[in-house]
């Protein structure tokens, strides 16, 4: 036993001074450990219930603001409103009022209300119009502007339109094209004339002849003849002879011509342009009543804007 180190007083304090200087260490290193962690870490940003724009927001800003800001510089803020204005004007209410304007017997009424249609097809809800009532309606209109006794010229106008929206619309391909032939799509192309040939898909499908064809409705025929069904409905109505294979003719490249850019390229423009004109001074319909501006965005007394007129000469 007495060979034991014997711990003097002034050890015994070096030794509990050592103890407590370990414990401050450790805490003090485990405390810092916590806080670097905490910089470490990435939370996500508290947000205010308040802060953010729910759909009541929304609805709520005039149209008059939406106006003034779809003419601003900022492309961001521009796209945003224009967005929130067609996504008003494609309310099934304002569709379905809009449709029954197409068939109007009065042809301004009539223009008016397919280049208001027009602009649903910019839209995020372009498969909104892609219904049996729209196709009906498009068609009806598009047999409404053929020549006549009373008027050997027709509506070339109001024409030019509607074939534009349906092209659009076949972009959606099988429901869409089925939708046309159940329409009556190919009993008015049977009644269609270009002159120098028999019908008008004999043109499509000719290098020269093609030029002459709306190239709306190019694409339209081009889309058609990809579907047995209605490849089967345009020879039946002897606009084509049975046995030529899809596309089979010269207007392929045609075809392509126009789908080069030249509707993406413009399409910004045009849907800028439309909808600052065309939805000026319409209302949204949430309450499922369509507003009366819509009715006198529609009337015969509305001013036209020279751009329509301009781009309809394309």
């Amino acid at each position: 036993m007495s060979s034991l180190p014997q711990i003097t007083p002034s050890d015994k304090y070096l030794y509990i001074s050592a103890g407590l200087l370990a414990i401050y260490a450790i805490y003090t290193t485990h405390s810092q450990l916590i806080k670097f962690r905490s910089r470490c870490v990435s939370k996500p940003k508290v947000v205010p219930p308040d802060a953010g724009v729910d759909q009541t927001t929304e609805d709520a800003i005039k149209l008059e603001t939406l106006e003034t800001l779809a003419r601003g510089i900022n492309a961001d803020i521009r796209n945003a409103a224009l967005k929130i204005i067609t996504d008003r004007a494609t309310t099934d209410e304002n569709i379905g009022h809009l449709l029954s304007r197409v068939h109007s017997s009065t042809p301004s009424q009539r223009l008016r209300s397919l280049r208001a249609l027009r602009c649903c097809t910019y839209s995020t809800t372009l498969h909104k119009l892609c219904q049996k009532r729209t196709f009906a309606a498009l068609v009806g209109c598009l047999n409404s502007t053929l020549p006549t006794d009373e008027n050997p010229a027709g509506d070339p106008f109001s024409e030019k339109e509607a074939l534009y929206i349906l092209a659009r619309l076949m972009g959606l391909y099988f429901i869409p094209r089925q939708m046309l032939v159940e329409a009556g799509f190919i009993h008015w192309l049977a009644k269609a004339k270009v002159p120098g040939y028999a019908n008008v898909v004999e043109a499509v499908f000719d290098l020269e002849g093609v030029d002459l064809v709306d190239p709306s409705l190019v694409q339209i025929i081009n889309v058609l003849e990809e579907s047995p069904e209605a490849r089967g409905a345009l020879e039946d109505a002897g606009l084509t002879s049975r046995g030529r294979g899809a596309g089979g003719g010269g207007s392929s490249a045609e075809g392509g011509r126009f789908g080069e850019g030249s509707e993406e390229e413009r399409g910004d423009r045009e849907l800028e342009t439309l909808v600052r004109n065309v939805f000026r001074g319409l209302g949204s319909s949430t309450n499922g009543v369509v507003e009366p501006a819509l009715d006198e965005l529609l009337d015969d007394e509305a001013p036209v804007v020279p751009e329509w007129d301009a781009e309809v000469n394309l």
